[in-house]
């Protein structure tokens, strides 16, 4: 019995340009879902030198030199003031 070799091969090559199209768009899909669901809490803690005023998320007045900064928040300093955050991963 003799097979068809031109029907195997164009089977064989729209099967190998669905699989690079499926690739093709899962692949960054897939990573921008990682990075978008991959989290990790923290404690951030802020040291600073002249006037810096934090607003924190969802408030409407802003505080001078807070020392724990809640994620998400504002933060403005003077032109002669400067600020160094420091990011540390939360105890678990």
């Amino acid at each position: 019995m003799r097979q068809n070799t031109e029907r195997i091969a164009w089977a064989i090559l729209l099967s190998s340009f669905i699989t690079f199209c499926l690739l093709a768009a899962l692949i960054p899909l897939g990573a921008r879902w990682w990075i978008l669901t991959s989290t990790q809490d923290e404690i951030i803690t802020m040291v600073s030198s002249g006037s810096v005023l934090v607003t924190q998320p969802g408030g409407t007045a802003a505080e001078a030199n807070l020392t724990d900064i809640p994620s998400g928040s504002k933060i403005d300093t003077d032109a002669d003031a400067q600020a160094t955050l420091t990011f540390a991963p939360a105890s678990a």
